[in-house]
């Protein structure tokens, strides 16, 4: 653990002294800090006053994350849809900072914000840029390392599948092997139809494992 910086200075007689400095208190900062629900402005767009919000709090925040990636993925899989992300960052700044109550239908939505850039525009001319700067670029992010964390997924069910694939081609090849070649596919028939001969098949493949050699189907 760092030790505290000794820091000598003049005191007012003009004698040589020594500081040992402290932690400050936060107090002082609460003074300074903007209360979140106090944080409004009001703004005008064509014949109408719009109160938006100037800065977020905490919960805001997360809230706004929230949408933006609950709007990129769709459906019950979860699939991350890159080309909504822009429209999800606009649709939560008219939801958080323009306090605009958002329809619940998605072509809905998208039509309202894609129709209204120029008040989006607006409403971010006027709220705290460092924390909407700071917002955006990080919800841009996670958005990408969301999509990098669902490319790997799928990429590694898509390995277990193959794998899955060539353990089943390993064990059936003995069986495929008492099937003459070219006739797999008459055989499936046989198969759906409950033809006699599939038992005859079965048996060969059977005969042959216990054997150790191949034999041939009827």
């Amino acid at each position: 653990m760092a030790k505290n910086k000794v820091i000598a200075m003049n005191n007012e007689e003009g004698k040589r002294t020594t500081l040992h400095p402290k932690k400050n208190g936060y107090t002082i900062l609460q003074e300074t800090a903007t209360d979140p629900n106090s944080a409004y402005t009001m703004i005008r767009w064509r014949d109408s006053a719009i109160t938006i919000k100037t800065q977020l709090s905490l919960a805001e925040v997360f809230g706004f994350a929230v949408t933006v990636e609950s709007l990129c993925f769709s459906g019950d899989e979860h699939v991350y849809l890159p080309e909504l992300r822009e429209f999800a960052i606009r649709d939560a700044i008219m939801e958080y900072y323009g306090c605009f109550e958002m329809p619940e239908d998605f072509a809905e939505r998208y039509r309202i914000v894609e129709s209204n850039l120029q008040l989006l525009q607006k409403i971010c001319e006027n709220v705290n840029q460092e924390q909407l700067d700071s917002l955006v670029n990080g919800t841009r992010e996670k958005m990408h390392r969301l999509f990098e964390l669902d490319t790997a997924s799928a990429t590694a069910q898509m390995a277990n599948i193959a794998s899955s694939i060539a353990t089943f081609q390993e064990q059936v090849k003995p069986f495929l092997d008492v099937i003459e070649d070219g006739a797999f596919g008459e055989f499936v028939s046989w198969m759906q139809n409950g033809d006699e001969r599939t038992g005859k098949v079965l048996k060969s493949f059977i005969d042959a494992r216990k054997a150790g050699t191949d034999g041939t189907s009827e």
